[in-house]
This record gives structure tokens, sequence and C-alpha cells, in this order.
């Protein structure tokens, strides 16, 4: 082998010997966790249980940002740019899956930009009314719609057609249309429910439950398989249009790239938190159905909401924004 062979080859192990010191040392310095929306709603309320533990568990501390708007879109284009090094993480909400459907001009991918870390749970979603609107039961909130197609207005958390997709579903499987109102978080959009300025709301259990318990909004049916035991009273979804249930998921993603020795030792530290006492009691305690997946069981998880969405535009119910 020449000398400047022997240089090359040299140069390359030294390189790879200091990357491969490096990520033994991950991490050696704070995390960012991205919450793509405002304080308050429910995908911050799990970052705010996760954070300490995990920051404990791997022996730095997590910085939660807060970066709302379009519908969860702004954190996500960040993300997608910031350095794949484990130190850049973000919580996603099930609307991320079907970001890249229906907005046809963003530089990066749903799947193709992130590594997907694990699922972190989901809520069920409930279907709560106004106080003011005297529709404070199912079969009532249907003859309403019936009645005066699209006449009664919905919160939608987010800009655009993604973020109509669970309250679409849901009117699908209804036989009935409704007029939406997007709202940059869920907590803006409870407030406005609680006010009466709109109708109805479809957001998730974990959020609305304060609002239920003192009775400044309706609850109407839940999308769990089964009834609640923090809803006593609250009858399924599924009661009243067999079949159908809605929850809504969130999960913990990294830019795409990670070394498989970064990738492995965040996975491990967010299995162990989620599957700990502490943890698991403080988010059932609010209904969040704690999960720890592998990242094909994630990513399965986000294309069948993807495939559920695609349905729906090519029948011309949802349309991608221009």
């Amino acid at each position: 082998m020449s000398m400047k062979s022997s240089s090359a080859v040299t140069g390359l192990f030294v390189l790879f010997a200091l990357g491969a010191a490096q990520a033994s040392d991950f991490p050696n310095a704070p995390i960012r966790l991205v919450v793509p929306y405002p304080p308050g709603g429910p995908v911050d309320f799990v970052a705010r249980v996760v954070s300490v533990p995990l920051g404990q568990e791997l022996g730095q501390p997590i910085v939660i940002e807060n970066k709302a708007g379009a519908g969860g879109n702004i954190a996500a284009n960040e993300m997608s740019r910031a350095k794949a090094d484990g130190y850049a993480l973000s919580l996603v909400y099930e609307t991320h899956a079907t970001t890249n459907l229906f907005y046809k001009n963003f530089k990066w991918d749903a799947f193709k930009s992130f590594d997907y870390i694990s699922l972190l749970g989901y809520s069920p979603l409930v279907l709560t009314t106004s106080t003011q609107s005297g529709l404070d039961t199912l079969p009532k909130l249907i003859t309403a719609l019936k009645a005066r197609p699209g006449a009664l207005n919905q919160a939608i958390t987010g800009p655009g057609a993604a973020s109509v997709l669970k309250p679409e579903l849901l009117h699908q499987a209804m036989g009935t249309k409704v007029t939406y109102v997007p709202f940059p978080g869920v907590a803006p959009a409870l407030q406005a429910l609680v006010g009466g300025q709109i109708d109805m709301a479809l957001v998730s259990v974990t959020a609305a439950l304060p609002l239920i318990q003192s009775k400044k909004v309706n609850a109407v049916a839940v999308g769990a398989a089964k009834s609640l035991a923090a809803l006593p009273g609250v009858p399924t979804m599924n009661s009243t249009v067999p079949g159908f249930e809605s929850t809504a998921w969130v999960g913990i993603v990294a830019p795409k790239g990670l070394s498989s020795e970064v990738f492995g030792r965040l996975q491990t530290a967010v299995h162990k938190v989620m599957m700990s006492d502490a943890v698991r009691k403080q988010l059932e305690a609010s209904t969040f159905v704690v999960l720890a997946t592998d990242q094909k069981g994630f990513t399965d998880r986000a294309r069948a909401d993807y495939r559920d969405a695609e349905h729906l535009v090519q029948k011309g119910i949802l349309k991608p924004d221009e």
C-alpha cells in the first residue's frame, strides 16, 4: 500500500473512531424537545410529564420549546433541517403523518425526513359541544346537523385539510355536514367552545377533561372502544355509530439520520420512562393510553392515518391546500 493510501485509510479510521466516541458519549449537552403546539394543549401536557424523567434517564436536561403554528408544520420544518445528532427531538401529533398529502410545497417529507423513535401513546377523542347549544347528547347533535347541513360550526386545531381528517371521518360515518373553523391549537379552540363562539369540537379527552368535569362544555360521546371511568355516563361513539372509534396519538421523532447507537440510546430511554409507574399513572389519570413502540410500529400507525386521508382525497371529500 502506498504512503498516500495508508494516510487516507488512517484518516478514515480516525474519523470513524471519533464518530463512535461521540455517539458513545451521547448525550453530553442539553436536549431540545420541540412541541409543535402552544402551551396548555394535550401534546404540551405529554411533553411536560415526560421531559423531566427523560432528562434524568439520559443524564441531561430536556428543554421544551413550543413552536406553534400552521398545524404543527412550522415545528416540523425546523426539525427536518436540524442536525441529526440526537440533541434535537420533537413530539408530533397524528396530523404530522398526513401533512404532505395536503401541503404540496414543503421541502420535507413526513416519513423520509424523520426518524420515528417511538409512539408515546394515544388519547381517545371526545365530541364536545357548547353548553349554550342545548345539544348535550349525540342523537340530539346528529338530528340538528342533519336538519341544517353546514349550519353548525366545529373547531379544528390547525389550518387546512390535514386538521379536518378525524372530524370528517366522524361526519362521514354519521352522514352529516358541518362548517370547520381553524384554531392554532386545542387550548384556544376549547376556550372558544366554552364561550359559545363555536358549537362543537372533537378533541382529546386529555385536553377536555377538566372542562367536562367542571361542566363548562358538554361531552356527548367518546371515541374509545368502551366507556371511560373518567367520563361516567358519557356513551361511546360506536353505541350510536356502529364500529366507529376515534383516537389521537402522540409520538417522538428526530431529524432523519441518527446513528444506530444514538437512536438506540434514545429509544431505550423513552421506553423506560413511558413504562415507569410515575409517568404511566400521571398520563393515565388523564385517560392517555401509554405506549412504547419500535420504529416499525410507530411508522405503521402513521401510514394507516395517511391511507385514511388519501381515501378521502381520492373521493374529493378533502382537498389539498393550494
